[in-house]
């Protein structure tokens, strides 16, 4: 190729990307995003060579509540042959790409446990993550960023890009027990006020359309069939809240649990489940077992963990239409 004709092509390439600049932005950071070091919460298994049969995923209710130890003893198998990779505020995009990135790792693995946590759907809360805010269009960029303006759409893109090729030593956290972390059960231990509870909720409330994020909702469609095409179970997995936010959680946002559970069948179809939202079903204490209203401290994370029992016989069960209950009482 003659030095014209080079210097030809490159002024068009250069012409194509400036004119459709927000896009090829979108999908360079997607594909160096997904190639990168970022949201892989699975690292450690391959450091350590480990090639579990049941593999637990999540946010922190996960993290701090699935004890591997207990379930392998409960299940007659050995250490490392289950693990948890739950992390606080993991969104379903960012447990996808744990798995695709370790994939490799899961050629035994059984079944892949997601457990649901309703808030991580809430575009109110968890789509401002970061790294997720470079798939963005410039729409929900104007929508939800306090950065508007498409100088500032780009720029954050830009920057997010070079970040995601050129940061290799992203601060990792350090994992031991094969991935849970106990949370220290507290003497005193205050309850949740009614007052605080619809609080928490009412910006979710106030949104007509219950702020879905239908990103992560595709995202955990790509998850379920990730899994599957590893021949893998897939098993929704509920793990209980305290009792004075379940209580109160219908009256406040029933209609948001009921549209998140309507998209949810919509986009998985029928799902095998486990598990439940309702501590009274598990004999857990408000103020023994929980940290706080989402999450079990140490000793119900225990109490949980053996509440699974044999893990084995799950995949046995039927799938069924998802159903986001919390009528405890």
């Amino acid at each position: 190729m003659t030095i014209k004709k080079f210097v030809f092509f490159a002024l068009i390439f250069t012409i194509i990307i400036l004119l459709f600049r927000k896009e090829s932005i979108n999908i360079l950071n997607k594909y160096f995003f997904e190639q990168s070091f970022i949201y892989d919460r699975g690292y450690w298994i391959k450091n350590d060579n480990l090639n579990p049969k049941l593999v637990f995923l999540g946010s922190s209710m996960t993290r701090h509540t699935i004890i591997p130890d207990i379930i392998a003893k409960n299940s007659n198998l050995k250490q490392g042959d289950i693990v948890n990779l739950g992390m606080n505020s993991a969104t379903p995009y960012e447990m996808y790409l744990t798995f695709k990135k370790n994939i490799d790792n899961f050629k035994n693995t059984k079944v892949v446990f997601y457990n649901l946590d309703p808030w991580i759907f809430s575009k109110k809360y968890y789509v401002h993550k970061k790294y997720e805010k470079i798939l963005w269009t410039f729409e929900e960029w104007e929508k939800y960023s306090k950065d508007k303006g498409l100088r500032n759409y780009l720029n954050y893109k830009t920057t997010l890009f070079k970040e995601s090729i050129s940061k290799p030593n992203y601060s990792k956290p350090k994992f031991k027990d094969f991935g849970y972390e106990p949370l220290e059960c507290k003497e005193e231990y205050k309850l949740e006020t009614k007052e605080v509870i619809e609080d928490f909720f009412k910006d979710i409330i106030n949104d007509g359309n219950h702020a879905i994020s239908f990103f992560q909702l595709e995202y955990l469609k790509k998850l379920k069939q990730i899994v599957e095409a590893n021949n893998s179970k897939f098993v929704i997995l509920y793990v209980p809240n305290q009792e004075s936010y379940t209580k109160n959680i219908n009256e406040f946002n029933s209609d948001y649990n009921k549209s998140l559970e309507y998209h949810l069948n919509k986009y998985l179809g029928d799902t095998i489940q486990h598990g439940t939202f309702c501590s009274s079903s598990i004999g857990l204490e408000n103020k023994l077992d929980f940290f706080d209203r989402h999450h079990l401290c140490d000793n119900g994370a225990k109490k949980y963990s053996n509440f699974l029992n044999d893990i084995n016989n799950i995949s046995n069960l039927e799938s069924s239409k998802i159903k986001i209950n919390y009528n405890c009482f």
